[in-house]
């Protein structure tokens, strides 16, 4: 974390993207440093996607952030955003053979 001037003593996931319209994203930049997630310590990826995983979609998170430049810590209050899974094409139309356009399944 050295090339973006971050101390040592900051651990935590570095921003890299916004994404999502969930209210309270805005309030991050590319390079803040999110070091917990509702109280629960983010020095590694890992960690952070592990509280994340534990969220519901809708529910609110509050992050600890730091960011170097101009130097601040702050707290955000954010939605948790997930994406929905979509059902493969193949399995809409499993097993329905009424619409057959070649007509083998007669």
């Amino acid at each position: 974390m050295r090339e973006l001037d971050i101390p040592s003593d900051r651990r935590g996931v570095v921003v890299k993207d916004v994404v999502g319209l969930a209210p309270g994203i805005d309030v991050l930049a590319h390079g803040d440093v999110i070091v917990e997630v509702n109280r629960a310590p983010t020095p590694h990826e890992t960690e952070y996607r592990k509280v994340l995983s534990s969220l519901e979609d809708g529910q609110t998170a509050w992050l600890f952030v730091y960011r170097p430049r101009p130097e601040a810590t702050f707290l955000a209050k954010v939605e948790v955003e997930k994406k929905k899974k979509k059902a493969p094409a193949a399995a809409a139309h499993q097993g329905d053979r009424r619409h057959d356009p070649g007509g083998a399944h007669r």
